[in-house]
């Protein structure tokens, strides 16, 4: 997805991570209307002061305050946040932190406690 945020290694195997893209940030108070729209108002998470918690995952040496966080509680709900963001090119990142599933390419067949 272009624009995406995300950790790439360089030629030596350092971590390079990606800028938030300006454009997108600029964006933020209609992206988070538009997420409104698409989950009930307590799965949506976008005030400052809640974000700092997902500031972070296990890889604690690199800090990002999210523009939001979107907790889905449906299939539904997660395909229309995900197409969403694809349309308008806003990355995703999945996050694993308290769901016992740091680092994991599964939902174990639940898929229902994996916040986005």
């Amino acid at each position: 997805m272009p624009g995406m945020m995300s950790v790439r290694r360089n030629r030596d195997r350092s971590i390079r991570f990606l800028t938030p893209s300006p454009e997108i940030i600029g964006r933020r108070s209609q992206i988070v209307k538009d997420l409104a729209a698409l989950v009930p108002r307590d799965a949506l998470i976008h005030e400052p002061r809640e974000l700092v918690p997902f500031e972070t995952d296990a890889f604690v040496s690199y800090r990002r305050i999210p523009l939001a966080v979107v907790l889905p509680t449906t299939t539904e709900e997660v395909g229309a946040v995900m197409a969403y963001c694809y349309r308008n090119k806003i990355p995703v990142v999945p996050r694993g932190a308290g769901t016992s599933m740091w680092r994991s390419d599964s939902a174990g067949g639940r898929g229902r406690d994996r916040p986005l």
